[in-house]
């Protein structure tokens, strides 16, 4: 057997007592580091599922509303001085374009707009609404008035003719002389409104029947919005000669100075184009489609005879009827003065 001597012996100790403090000191680190990476693991798991509901709640949020269509504006105004404040109905989700004569003001997500510091005139304004899509809808052109209002009727249209074809009726005009504010033309046929003119003085009408009988009145409209008086042209028919009804039980009565004649209206199947009135057998009035007639009664004790006849579309004419007085004792001071 062999002995280590003793600083032999010392040295293995050593060494041996290294050894183990070495072995002993790396089992707690590795503890540690296993239970680090444990926690950060949890913690990252935790970050991605909350990450994650919160994208869900996001998507949900953000989902995109159902598009609003474009509905027409009604544009209201008020002046107060030199201004004048717009307003119109209004959806929720719309854009709005203003529009000054035919200019673009604003394009605006309110329901309202203020045109400021306006000379006196009158204003031509129209707002047009924008849909989530894209689509648009006009509102109508609305007339505002600033400083003192315009209320004169411009002059009439002159030379108004027709050229008529089975196909259509070209209608055309002469403008006004003198007028520099006309904004257009309005065309009516048998007392209808079928066309505004804003540009040129001519209007071709296709929805027609071929060989019936057709009136055309044409105004002219200024920009304040007054209307001429009408000038008329007529397509002779071919086919109706059937004269209307005559007027309905004329009566006459007494409504202070006037003498006033009323009656009921006449029928025709192609439409009533007016009434003439005759005084004594000579004519003295077209009415039109008012059922009226009133001048100064007379004062000198006469006793004219009045007669009403209705006139179609085609120019035929009913036959006469007299017109009768309703009451005597409505006549001014009492006196019976009967036409009957």
């Amino acid at each position: 057997m062999r002995f280590l001597t003793f600083p032999a012996l010392a040295l293995a100790l050593v060494l041996t007592l290294a050894a183990c403090s070495s072995d002993s000191g790396d089992e707690p680190a590795a503890e540690s580091i296993s239970d680090e990476v444990t926690e950060t693991d949890a913690v990252e798991r935790d970050v991605t599922e909350d990450d994650t509901d919160d994208a869900a709640a996001t998507t949900t949020e953000a989902a995109p509303d159902e598009p609003v269509a474009a509905t027409q504006p009604v544009i209201e105004a008020t002046v107060t001085g030199s201004d004048i404040a717009l307003s119109w109905s209004a959806s929720t989700g719309l854009r709005w374009e203003v529009f000054r004569d035919g200019t673009e003001l604003d394009t605006t997500g309110d329901a309202d707009f203020t045109d400021a510091d306006l000379a006196d005139g009158a204003y031509h304004y129209q707002v047009v609404a924008i849909g989530t899509d894209g689509d648009r809808l006009e509102s109508d052109v609305l007339i505002v008035e600033v400083g003192d209002p315009d209320v004169l009727a411009p002059p009439a249209p002159s030379d108004v003719t027709v050229d008529a074809t089975d196909e259509q009726v070209t209608i055309s005009w002469q403008a006004p002389d003198d007028l520099d504010d006309v904004r257009g033309y309005l065309v009516h046929r048998d007392r209808v409104f079928i066309a505004y003119v804003d540009d040129g003085t001519e209007y071709v009408d296709t929805d027609i029947d071929a060989g019936r009988a057709y009136n055309y009145r044409i105004r002219t409209q200024d920009d304040a919005g007054n209307v001429s008086e009408p000038e008329a042209a007529r397509v002779p028919g071919e086919s109706d000669t059937t004269p209307p009804t005559a007027p309905v039980q004329p009566t006459i009565v007494f409504d202070g100075d006037e003498l006033v004649i009323t009656w009921g209206e006449s029928s025709d199947d192609e439409g009533i184009w007016g009434y003439l009135v005759h005084r004594d057998g000579e004519f003295i009035m077209w009415t039109g489609l008012d059922a009226e007639f009133r001048e100064p009664a007379p004062t000198d004790g006469s006793q004219p005879i009045y007669l009403i006849r209705s006139q179609d579309f085609t120019g035929n004419v009913s036959v006469p009827a007299r017109a009768f007085e309703a009451d005597a004792s409505l006549r001014r001071g009492g006196t019976d003065q009967s036409l009957s």
